[in-house]
């Protein structure tokens, strides 16, 4: 028998003996064609799978010859070399079905599992916080999870895709969507914006720890760690502060919300999980947004009548009128157990200050001998807390080492 591939659209074509005749699958939408050569011997029907564009491939399958004939055209009809057998140019003999579906079978679930495969982060969609899990943790992961099942042809991962549903509760793996409530404008840079919880839920965070915000811009997927500045306790919301920069891409997803728009969330995380009255007195350096960490730490300190861990809190901010949260800070500082510091490194003059906060503000950069003085005025042992930008921590943690402090006695957000 000679046998070659047909192209185009046309028919089955008888190519040479008697009862031998070749079949065209170009009428299969979407798949790869390949030839197949029909035999009928002794009551059966052969049909055997060759010259694919996949590679070299023969499998036979046997099939009851009155399955063929009950489709159509009968086989032995075929007598003529180059006769077509214009009855099945449009579908092919039922008794080749079989073998079309497992081949479509097989080649659909190849594309699901592609489709399933676990896409690799851009460098934009880490925070750089040392979240742990890190969006490329998650990736790892998840790749790893893909191959086993793949490999042990699991199908409950395809299941699963099918089928998923949103977490009820926050998840470090999985960003949740959540409501703006409210958004206020703090400085000219900076914003203080609410979310809302569904119904008197709570966040579930330990005072300190973060969450990672996911934002879209110009079609990148970016993301970026902030803290929650409302209370651990607080029921049915919780606030964030954030800057925004003239050249940061958050910042431009960030101005771009109002109230009613949903933002994406996940988390917590966060290696310092305060306890109260775990250290005798906490000394917190915080430069700018750094504050964010200090505030549900304070909530929880003041807000906990059992609670005797004395604060010395010291911000670190350009101008007096760039103090973030200063009603909170006023009310903070009138508990027994807590005194607060500024730090001004754009003023020069007490006298353009108000009476309260006179005596308490210095002016330049927190250096080390104010570190020094600030430590050595702890009226407890003091357990360091510094959260700013990567100079100042830098910065901040060198000074408690010549200050006295030891490596465990410190914590860097």
């Amino acid at each position: 028998m000679r046998c070659s591939n047909l192209v185009g659209d046309s028919p089955a074509v008888l190519l040479s003996e008697r009862n031998y005749m070749i079949l065209h699958r170009h009428q299969i939408p979407g798949r790869f064609i390949p030839i197949f050569c029909v035999h009928t011997e002794h009551g059966t029907c052969k049909a055997q799978e060759g010259g694919s564009s996949r590679g070299d491939r023969s499998v036979t399958h046997v099939f009851p010859l009155p399955d063929w004939q009950g489709n159509g055209a009968c086989v032995r009809d075929l007598t003529e070399p180059g006769q077509l057998w214009e009855e099945h140019q449009l579908s092919l003999p039922a008794c080749l079905s079989p073998l079309m579906m497992d081949e479509r079978e097989e080649d659909d679930e190849e594309e699901a599992w592609l489709q399933l495969r676990p896409v690799e982060p851009l460098p934009s969609q880490c925070c750089g916080s040392g979240c742990s899990p890190c969006v490329f943790d998650l990736y790892d992961r998840d790749l790893a999870r893909w191959e086993a099942a793949r490999a042990s042809k699991d199908r409950s991962l395809l299941r699963g895709k099918e089928s998923q549903s949103c977490p009820s509760k926050l998840s470090p793996e999985t960003f949740l969507a959540f409501r703006i409530s409210a958004m206020e404008k703090l400085t000219e840079d900076t914003y203080r914006v609410q979310f809302v919880l569904p119904g008197n839920s709570q966040l579930g965070l330990w005072p300190g720890q973060h969450l990672i915000l996911r934002g879209i811009v110009d079609g990148l997927e970016i993301q970026r760690a902030y803290t929650p500045i409302s209370p651990a306790n607080a029921e049915g919301y919780f606030e964030v502060l954030i800057k925004c920069y003239p050249t940061g891409l958050m910042s431009r997803c960030v101005e771009s919300w109002r109230a009613g728009v949903t933002a994406f969330w996940r988390g917590p995380f966060g290696g310092f999980l305060y306890k109260p009255n775990q250290h005798g007195e906490l000394l917190m350096l915080a430069a700018g947004t750094g504050l964010a960490p200090m505030v549900p730490i304070l909530h929880s300190i003041t807000d906990n009548a059992d609670d005797e861990t004395f604060v010395t809190l010291v911000g670190c901010f350009k101008t007096f009128e760039g103090i973030y949260l200063k009603p909170f800070l006023e009310e903070q500082a009138r508990f027994w157990n807590i005194r607060t510091f500024f730090v001004l490194s754009q003023e020069s003059s007490p006298e353009q200050l108000p009476w309260s906060y006179r005596e308490k503000t210095r002016f330049g950069r927190l250096a080390q001998d104010l570190v020094e003085e600030l430590v050595g005025s702890c009226r407890r042992k003091p357990f360091a807390l510094v959260c700013g930008s990567a100079e100042f921590t830098k910065d901040m943690a060198s000074c408690l080492l010549r200050a006295g402090l030891a490596e465990d006695s410190y914590f860097l957000f």
